[in-house]
Order: C-alpha cells, then structure tokens, then sequence
C-alpha cells in the first residue's frame, strides 16, 4: 500500500477523532470490530485510485483517492437522526481542512449512503461518505 495513502487516513482520523458525537472512536481501518459501547464510532478506509501524469516525466503524477468516511450507530429509534448529525459534523471538518494536515491538495464531497448493517449480533445504523481526495505522488 501506499505511504500517501496511509497518511492521508491517518490524517483525517487525527482530524475527526473528538470532533463529532463518536469521540475517540474514529479507526483508520475497515474490519475494526466495534463493541455496542464503542459506538457511534468512525472507520476511515480508501476504496478507489486513479492517477494523471502530472508532467511528461512521468515521475510524479495526480492522485485522486475515493475516501469513505464510514459512520456507525446501534440501531434505535434516534439512528437515522445521530447518523445524520455526525454525517454534517464529517463533512465540515473535512471540507474545512482542505490539505489534510499537508497530506492533500484538495478534497472534496461526493455522497452519503445510508443503511442498516444488521448481518452481526447487534443491529447497525451506517452512513457512509464518499470524499475525491486529490494529491502528488
């Protein structure tokens, strides 16, 4: 795996790690397995790559990096609301720190998806946002 990729997550982790209703509970992995007392909680984890030659060296080139911003509740009667609220707390932080601590150049929203997880014990609300995060490599 990229350096760059790794640094980008562990960015936005330190970012929204106490900045929303999920506290401390923001992961920079996808497979974190998460106890009904950790939640809500955050998974930070990249999906999809594409690069453009930045010059006709071909030794640097334009990433742009799918990032999912994965939410996660216990599913009661206040999920879709609590999902909602750390959703809008996400995107402002992210919106707001354009550079990812010096790991990006841009980044910018895409989408939310939202469901319910109930394939584990304990039934899951999930909002997942979707941010192009733009850098040099």
């Amino acid at each position: 795996m990229s350096q760059s990729r790794k640094n980008i997550r562990d960015a936005v982790v330190t970012l929204l790690s106490g900045a929303t209703a999920a506290g401390t509970n923001v992961y920079a992995n996808r497979e974190t397995s998460l106890w009904e007392t950790e939640l809500p909680a955050i998974l930070v984890y990249t999906k999809e790559e594409t690069a453009e030659p930045r010059s006709i060296s071909y030794k640097q080139s334009i990433r742009t990096l799918d990032l999912i911003v994965e939410i996660k509740a216990l599913a009661t009667e206040i999920v879709d609301n609590q999902l909602e609220d750390i959703a809008e707390d996400v995107e402002t932080v992210m919106i707001a720190n354009q550079s990812l601590s010096g790991s990006a150049l841009s980044v910018e929203y895409i989408s939310t998806s939202i469901s319910l997880d109930s394939d584990s014990e304990t039934e899951k609300g999930v909002a997942a946002l979707t941010f192009k995060v733009k850098y040099i490599k």
